[in-house]
Formats: structure tokens, sequence, C-alpha cells
């Protein structure tokens, strides 16, 4: 079984330095000749602790443990033995031996000090099943207790073994679901989970859109964007269930195959496929596992995303591994699959955010000063003084050095930046309100696009643009005077963008923006508490496309204008919308980043923009007391009500009830940047 025993024969050297490879680090090893007569010797590291391995017993004899340090010895490494010596019982010149060998079982493992020196734990109430192969390097998915949803009155989802046990237990009332902690858009995937349910309990199994609305059973009528295959053997998406594949009961292990390349999922009843069960798939979606109980009767999983093929126990370990040979399973995953860990995960294109987003603090002086520390040459700034009330100020190498506010509607103002440095900028002190006094403590966001703006015709506009397509982030400055709603302007960008942020460079005039969760119909204003609304006047009603945009009559007057784009870039930013729950306990957002910097707005009713990030808020949860408003000069933290968020390794939780960030059936789009790729990420 690879990783864990070897069976098999081995040639004698004669010399020192016989490597014999196993796999894996031995526990025990015997050894007998076959090509002479010799005693079969058994070894072990429980009595040989550090090399070299030399206490023997004889299998065929009933004689005492020997100790034989010079001629039958051999020390232990990670991938099997080094046999150095010349004994015929062990490395004769031209000898056939025969071995068998055995990997330490976690339970001998899991406590002991690898290192030989005998600092030993003492297990209390452990044994191997508490201990999976999860390391800083590779991490193995789980269920998630930040995304999970409690019907039928509340009761939540009881976790235990790791988060690997997901269980309604008897009493609770009704259905709850429980959702992984990794979400996939592309690749083929496989995951295992064995099945219990009590009399009239019940289960189902399946996968869920990664940041739609949760439901209390997968797939079920209410729920478009679940599907789920249940034990009556019923496939669900949005319905109550239509023929699929076997029943299956207590102690069945249920294998999930999402091919995200080709838009299918298949389920699988203890090795053996059920087909497939739904196609067309796209976007990001999740594991996700339901079940419900009676007074009396209990219902849960135990999932495996490669880390533990006995279910905490309940079966003797499986011998398959997935397609890269990376996890165990109780059950052949599909050929070409992969299991769900952080070493299969794709390698995103930005492995370090901070190399097109970065944030500074620095404090005023009083007069201009040079502001550096970002890890590139800006190509947008947007400054905020933190303790005192100045307007947000938004400045792009694009434009020069005019700066605009995003927390009013005034044209572009005076220069507050005369120059952009390779790692910063020049700040001007002399401008309009004295940016900034020498008590004030500033926080600075930057971002790279492409440098010096060149010419685009995409559109019937001739725009000006500094694209950083790897990072999907342009800066486009162009002309409305003589054209009309409906006309086009070029992005620069390879990739529809999913916000636009365009402003009236020469008048009075609202940020008029766009959000992809609210479509060409409709548009936001930056500078506003107010809900999206629809109008033709933002968009002309036509959504972006991978080259253009289109205006309507509001971003189209005589005058210049300045529009940043942005789409989402998988492990860096992310572009989206949730919809919130009312509750303490609110949405989790997954990301699949862990984010340094993020922006939400209410956008189905009034409420504030609110932007918090990791450079002022250092600890969870991050409170309203960091909180800054994109749409008011107000400083930091002035109406901290309502208004916290967690920032983890894959996303962002909610932890208030109501208010900007988690109105009951509210959408709140967000935008998202990237402090470490999930893959890279640690938790906060």
């Amino acid at each position: 079984m690879a990783g864990y025993s070897s069976i098999g024969t081995y040639s004698g050297t004669g010399a020192s330095n016989n490597v014999v490879t196993f796999g894996f680090r031995p526990a025990f090893v015997m050894f007998k000749r076959t090509d002479s007569t010799n005693n079969w010797q058994m070894y072990d590291t429980t009595r040989s602790p550090s090399n070299p391995v030399n206490d023997i017993l004889f299998a065929d004899t009933s004689g005492a443990e020997n100790v034989d340090i010079t001629g039958n010895n051999f020390d232990v490494t990670d991938t099997g033995i080094v046999i150095n010596n010349t004994s015929g019982a062990q490395n004769a010149s031209g000898g056939t031996y025969i071995y068998m060998a055995f990997a330490d079982t976690r339970e001998a493992a899991f406590w002991k000090d690898v290192s030989g020196q005998g600092n030993n734990w003492t297990p209390n109430n452990l044994d191997y099943r508490d201990s999976l192969p999860d390391s800083p390097a590779n991490n193995f998915a789980v269920g998630n207790p930040l995304k999970s949803f409690n019907g039928g009155g509340g009761s939540p989802m009881v976790y235990s073994e790791g988060n690997l046990k997901l269980s309604r237990p008897s009493g609770a009332t009704g259905w709850a679901s429980s959702y992984g902690t990794m979400s996939v858009s592309s690749g083929k995937w496989f995951w295992e989970a064995m099945c219990f349910h009590g009399g009239s309990a019940d289960n189902v199994i399946g996968i869920h859109e990664a940041n739609t609305s949760m439901f209390q059973i997968v797939g079920y009528s209410g729920d478009p964007t679940g599907y789920g295959y249940n034990k009556a053997g019923n496939k669900l998406n949005n319905s109550t269930g239509s023929a699929y594949g076997a029943t299956y009961a207590n102690g069945d292990v249920i294998g999930v195959a999402l091919d995200m390349d080709a838009g299918t999922v298949a389920f699988y009843k203890n090795g053996a496929s059920q087909g497939t069960a739904f196609t067309g798939l796209s976007g990001d979606f999740i594991a996700a596992f339901s079940s419900t109980n009676s007074s009396s009767d209990e219902g849960f999983w135990i999932a495996n995303f490669g880390q533990d093929s006995t279910f905490a126990g309940a079966k003797p370990m499986g011998a398959y591994t997935d397609d890269s040979e990376l996890g165990n399973f109780q059950y052949q995953p599909a050929a070409g699959f992969k299991s769900l860990c952080t070493a299969n995960l794709p390698t995103p294109s930005i492995v370090d955010g901070s190399e097109y987003f970065d944030t500074v603090l620095f404090n005023g002086t009083g007069a201009n000063q040079t502001i550096s520390g970002f890890n590139f040459q800006p190509d947008f700034v947007w400054n905020k003084t933190r303790n005192e009330a100045r307007h947000h100020t938004l400045n792009d190498s694009v434009r020069g050095g005019g700066h605009l506010k995003s927390s009013n509607t005034d044209p572009e103002g005076a220069t507050t930046i005369s120059a952009y440095n390779s790692d910063g900028y020049d700040w001007v002190y002399n401008a309009p309100n004295n940016w900034y006094t020498g008590s004030a403590t500033v926080v600075s966001w930057a971002w790279k696009a492409g440098g010096t703006a060149v010419s685009n015709t995409d559109g019937s506009i001739t725009s000006q643009v500094s694209a950083n397509t790897e990072a999907g982030f342009s800066i486009v400055s162009y002309s409305g005077v003589g054209a009309s709603s409906g006309a086009t302007v070029g992005h620069g960008l390879n990739k529809s963008p999913e916000l636009i942020l365009p402003k009236n460079r020469g008048d009075i005039g609202s940020w008029h923006g766009y959000h992809s969760a609210l479509g060409g119909t409709k548009g936001i204003l930056l500078n506003s508490t107010n809900a999206a609304s629809t109008d033709a006047g933002f968009w002309n009603n036509t959504n972006p496309t991978s080259s253009v945009f289109t205006v309507g009559t509001y971003n189209v007057f005589d005058y210049d204008y300045i529009a940043y784009c942005f789409h989402s870039v998988e492990g860096y930013s992310k572009v989206g919308s949730y919809t919130g729950n009312g509750s303490t306990d609110g949405p989790f957002i997954f990301l699949g980043f862990r984010p340094a910097f993020v922006l939400v707005k209410k956008s189905s009713a009034t409420g504030k923009w609110v932007l918090m990030d990791t450079s002022r808020g250092l600890y969870n949860v991050m409170s309203g007391t960091n909180a800054l408003y994109p749409h008011l000069a107000d400083a930091e933290g002035t109406d901290p009500n309502n208004r916290e968020l967690d920032f983890l390794s894959n996303g962002f939780k909610v932890r208030n009830a109501g208010g900007d960030a988690n109105g009951s059936g509210a959408t709140i789009i967000y935008l998202a940047f990237a402090e470490t790729p999930f893959k890279l990420a640690n938790a906060r």
C-alpha cells in the first residue's frame, strides 16, 4: 500500500551505502536472504528509536533480542533504509534478499518526537484518528463553520472530527446545510463522504455556487444554485427531486466528481458511478452537505477530502490516491480527478498582491513631502486622512497631479501630486484645505496600472488608457465633447470590467458607477448613500464587453472624463455581491485569497460605502472603528455601529446584524484585493 507498506526484494552490494527505497519512513522492517542460509531478522524503531537501528529479533528462533552494533544494522531515512554493513544476512555482494516494511501508523507517530531526542508527547483522549496529514505545505478542505445554513428554527449544524463530521443531532429542529472551505472554478475535483441517517433522518450531498444565497437543503425547491443527490436516489436542483441513481443508506460512501472544465458533476456510491447528474455548470463551486433529523434520530455526514479515508475510524483505511498521488480515499477517484487541497490548487498568476496593490500609512508634516514604501510606482493613488474630517482624494498618472474627491461632486481640483516615483509620489501641501497638516494621520492606497497612457480606438470615442491586463485594472481618459448616449469607450483590458468608476473632470457631477451585480440597466453613486437605481442615463442599458464600455447621458456631457475599471483576477482581486441575513452570524464571502482591502456597499437600499484594510485594522474582528467611508469626509470610525468584518485566509465573514454590510435580504456589492492567494495564505 503506497505510503504505508512495501513488500519486495533487493540485491546486496557488499559495500556501505546500499539504499533500499520504500517510499516512506519505516517503523518495522523484516529481512531474509533467499540465496543462502540465514535467519529472518526483525527490526523496529520503537525498540531502536535512533540510528543505527540494531535491536534484532529472529522470526525463526525463540532467541532473545540481540543488539548487533556493527554486523547487522541500518539507518532509517524518510524514504527507506541505508545499509552500511557487509553482513551476509543483509548485504552480501550479489546476495538476494526479500523484505517487508511498514510505516509508522499515525497512532504511533502523532505524539512521537521524530528527531530521536525522545521528547515525546503524552496523548490524552487522542489516537491516530485525531491526526491528519495536513501541514503548512498542504491543507485539505474541511467543513466550514463560518458558512452554514440552519433551517427549521435555527438549530445549528454541529462540527466535530476536525470539521469533517457535519451533524444534525437528535433534538435539533429541521434541516441544516454545511459547505466546504475551498471553491473551484476550473479543474477536476473529487471528494467522498460517509452517510448516516437514523430513522426518519435524511441526507443530501452535492455542490453549491460559492457566494450565492445558502439554503437549508442543497438543491431543493428555492435553491437554483445548489445541485444535490439524496438518499432516495434523486437529484435536486431547485426541485423536490427527479430520478437519478441508486438509493443509499447508513455506512455508504458517496463520491463527488466535479469537472469544472466540462461543467459537469457525477456522483458515486461505494465506488460505482451513478452517471452524470448535471451539466452546464460554470462559476465558483464548493462542496455542500445537508442533513435532517427527528426528535430521536440523528443525521450526519463524515467527509473525506483526502485526509481521512477511515471516516474517523468507521472504516479501514482506503488504498487509493488522487491523480496527483495525493490524499487517501476509500474508493478510487475518477481518472484525472484531484483532491481538494492547497497543493492541488492552481498557482495564481499574481502570487504577491502587494506588487499591484499596496497600502502605506504616513503622518502629515504641514509641508510638501515624499511618500514612499510602495512595492511599485503607483498609477492610481487614493488618500484619506484618518483622524481629520477631510475629503478622500483620488489621483492618477494619466491625468497628472490634479485631484478628484470621491466624497463629493466637485470637478478636478488643484495639483496634489507633483511626481510619481519608483516606490511612491511627491505630495504637494499648498493645495486647497492645506493637505496635510502636521497632526494628520493618512492612509494611502495605490494601484499599478500600465504606466504611460496609450491611445485606444476600440470604441467610437478614442480614449487614452493605462492598462494592467494581468491585474485587471485600467485608467481610462476620454472626452464626451460631441458624443451622444450610446457611444463606446475602449478600456484596454482583455475581459469585461465588473466595476467602473467614472467622473466628470470639468464640471460638478456625481460618480456614476457600474457594477456587474447590478448590470447595465442600473448605476450606483460612489459619492452617495443612495441605492442603485434603474436609469439608461448611466450605461445606456448596456453591459461592458471585453474591449469597450457604453456610456449613457450621465457620462458623456461636453467635458473630459476619467474612469477606473476593474475586473476580478483569481487569487488577487474580486468584484462581487452577497445577500445579507441580518444576523451576527453573517454571510461568509469566499474570495479565494486573504484580503488586504475590502469595500462594501448596500446596493438594494440606502446605505454607506464602508472601506476596511489590514494596514489599519490589525486584528479580527475588525470593528467599525477602522471604517472609512468613500462618500464622506468623516474621520476614521466616526460611525462604528454594525460594521464588523473578519478577514480570513480565504475571504471575509460579516459579524454584525443588519447595518450597511448585512441588512436582512439586502444585496451588498463589494470590491476586494488580496494580501495572499488562498493557496499560500495562513489564517489571520
